[in-house]
C-alpha cells in the first residue's frame, strides 16, 4: 500500500476530530494481542531460548510485543546465538588465520566473519521489528505539549478579569 505508515494514534499529531480519533482508538484496542504464548521454539539452543526470554521478560513492562512476534524473536535469538558462535570462533582461529595450499601457506578471510555478517544484519532488522532499539521505541512515546507558565496578563485573556 503506497503512502506514510499509519501512526498510533497517541503519536499522531495532525488534526483529527474527536468522533475519527475515537474510532482509531478503538480500531487500535482491537488490535492488541495476547502475550501469553510468547515460549522459545524447541529447535533453538539453550543460549538462544535464553535471549528469547530476556526479551520477551524485559520488553513484558511496556508491552510491546505479543504472540504474532513470535517468529521475529525466534530469527532473532537464533541469529545471536550463532553470532556469538562465530564471534567466539574468530577470536580462536584469528580474521584471517595461515591455510596450506600447494603453492605454500597463505592467509586467507575467516568464513566466520561473512557468516558473522548476516547474523548481524538479522539481528538488526528483527530488533527494528521488536522496538529493541531505543531509537525504535522512541517513534513509539507520546509527544507531550509543553505548558506555559501562566502570566499575569493571562486571566484578562480568558475573560476572567
Amino acid at each position: 500500500m503506497p503512502g506514510r505508515k499509519r501512526k498510533l494514534t497517541l503519536v499522531s499529531v495532525g488534526k483529527i476530530g474527536k468522533e475519527e480519533k475515537a474510532a482509531r482508538a478503538k480500531a487500535e484496542a482491537a488490535l492488541k494481542l495476547p502475550r501469553d504464548d510468547l515460549r522459545p521454539p524447541e529447535y533453538l539452543s539453550q543460549r538462544a531460548k535464553d535471549e528469547f526470554m530476556r526479551i520477551v521478560n524485559e520488553t513484558e513492562r511496556i508491552g510491546i510485543l505479543d504472540n504474532l512476534d513470535l517468529p521475529f524473536i525466534a530469527i532473532y535469538a537464533n541469529a545471536w546465538d550463532r553470532y556469538q558462535l562465530c564471534l567466539t570462533k574468530i577470536l580462536e582461529e584469528g580474521e584471517a588465520p595461515v591455510t596450506k595450499t600447494k603453492y605454500g601457506d597463505k592467509p586467507q578471510l575467516s568464513p566466520y566473519l561473512r557468516a558473522s555478517d548476516i547474523y548481524k544484519k538479522d539481528i538488526l532488522d528483527c530488533s527494528t521489528k521488536l522496538g529493541l532499539a531505543c531509537t525504535d521505541r522512541l517513534k513509539l512515546i507520546v509527544p507531550k505539549k509543553e505548558e506555559k507558565p501562566a502570566s499575569k496578563f493571562d486571566k484578562y485573556l480568558k475573560g476572567n478579569g
